[in-house]
């Protein structure tokens, strides 16, 4: 290569870099300049976030209120965390406007139900999105900044594990319910290759970029059933292995050998009851304890 051409293509990449930190400079102004109060016609207060919204939209109270219960929720039954300050939280009318908003407003590329913006310190969701939406994206922050020594595959299941909650409430206080299969995530297991065939040791193994969420969240909820999630957590808390390859097989106290036992039943039972799963309801808050209960018996 000839000096001419080596001098050219480090000029050209040079401009390029400084065109990417231009970029990002502006779409970091633009993002921390954002004004809620200029853009959402009210605000509601809570005790752990404060709601921007426009007047049409319906569902705040019902999210403040389940929000509200969703942070002890986790600090007294997985792990310690808190919210010191009031965090944002924008709900858009729907999914159509949520994706403009985060693309426009904030420079993003939107997924469909809900996001964490961190610069922001503000939670995003819209209108059409459910409980466990706003479930996932409060665990954002919850998880920010913990878990450093969790493997990707438990990262990300975690979060999503919240996804299916069923709430109701009881003498004034609302009641969390987890612990149960997607029907959404079934459904596309059942279209992407089918459930029967999956493997533990296939997903703990996987490359970040290979992982799937489907995926992940199944080994969490395998966690939960065998009663090992909480095991789990502890071992990262202490950070400690006993010996053994990884977390997962420290909670368990057994080599993943011999969990892959356990997770076939699991898969096995899964596979079995698929079809009363993706009919199951989405993740919703029920009138009273005696309509939960009058239903609850199939979601698994």
């Amino acid at each position: 290569m000839d000096s001419d051409k080596f001098y050219s293509r480090i000029v050209l990449a040079g401009i390029i870099i400084l065109m990417g930190m231009y970029y990002l400079s502006v779409k970091e102004h633009k993002r921390r300049n954002f004004n809620p109060a200029a853009y959402f016609d009210n605000s509601y207060q809570s005790k752990h976030f404060t709601f921007y919204y426009n007047k049409k939209i319906q569902v705040v109270p019902e999210f403040a209120a389940f929000a509200d219960a969703f942070v002890p929720f986790i600090k007294n039954h997985y792990f310690e965390t808190d919210i010191v300050d009031p965090l944002d939280f924008y709900v858009l009318s729907d999914r159509e406007e949520f994706r403009s908003f985060i693309r426009q407003e904030l420079d993003g590329i939107p997924s469909d139900g809900g996001e964490y913006v961190y610069d922001l310190r503000a939670l995003i969701t819209h209108e059409e999105a459910d409980i466990g939406t706003v479930a996932y994206i409060v665990m954002q922050p919850l998880m920010a900044g913990r878990f450093r020594s969790a493997p990707p595959w438990f990262v990300m299941g975690l979060a999503s594990f919240f996804e299916m909650i069923y709430v109701y409430e009881d003498d004034g206080q609302l009641v969390l319910n987890v612990g149960y299969h997607s029907p959404i995530r079934t459904q596309e297991l059942m279209n992407r290759g089918g459930i029967a065939g999956i493997k533990l040791s296939d997903i703990v193994t996987k490359p970040v970029d290979q992982l799937t969420k489907n995926e992940v969240r199944l080994v969490i909820l395998f966690l939960h059933k065998r009663g090992k999630l909480r095991a789990y957590l502890e071992q990262l808390k202490e950070n400690t292995l006993d010996g053994y390859n990884s977390y997962l097989e420290a909670s368990f106290r057994k080599e993943l050998s011999e969990i892959e036992f356990y997770w076939r039943h699991f898969i096995v039972e899964y596979d079995r009851k698929k079809l009363v799963i993706v009919d199951n309801p989405r993740s919703q808050v029920f009138e009273s304890k005696e309509l939960f209960d009058s239903i609850s018996a199939s979601f698994y």
